[in-house]
């Protein structure tokens, strides 16, 4: 495992947590290619339209820190997606990507995605964009992700 990677998994738990809404998911999932942090972004409710009977969607992190990053960023990018609990956001928790977002990032040209399981534990989900085959695998981190 990359040192750059662990570095970029802890900043992901570390902006969870620190992130502050009143929903019961506190996701970060952030970008990391050519040697930097290329995006961060957020789950949140987004108000859709002042006449929808439907007031609130939900924007998932990935998509969030997805929007808006050239293409090339996004090909040889890392996506890294932490979540916290709720209460006292102490807790870490399984934050593999959905099916949609799952979709989303192979479509976006991302090749991996690095997801926290619990406290000792995360996934690693590699996608090879020639074959559209798609492999995931949870894999133990010796320590904690706690800063």
């Amino acid at each position: 495992m990359n040192f750059k990677i662990y570095r970029t998994m802890a900043l992901a738990i570390h902006e969870a947590r620190k992130f502050a809404h009143d929903g019961p998911h506190h996701l970060c999932a952030i970008l990391y290619a050519h040697g930097r942090v290329q995006s961060i972004g957020f789950n949140y409710q987004m108000k859709t339209h002042s006449k929808s009977t439907h007031p609130y969607r939900r924007i998932h992190a990935e998509l969030d820190c997805i929007l808006g990053n050239d293409s090339r960023i996004l090909r040889d990018g890392i996506l890294c997606v932490a979540r916290v609990g709720f209460l006292g956001r102490s807790e870490v928790l399984l934050a593999r990507p959905c099916v949609w977002c799952q979709d989303l990032i192979a479509r976006a040209g991302i090749r991996e995605v690095f997801y926290t399981i619990d406290n000792e534990h995360f996934g690693h989900w590699k996608h090879n964009i020639d074959s559209e085959e798609t492999h995931q695998v949870d894999l133990y981190w010796n320590g904690h992700f706690i800063l």
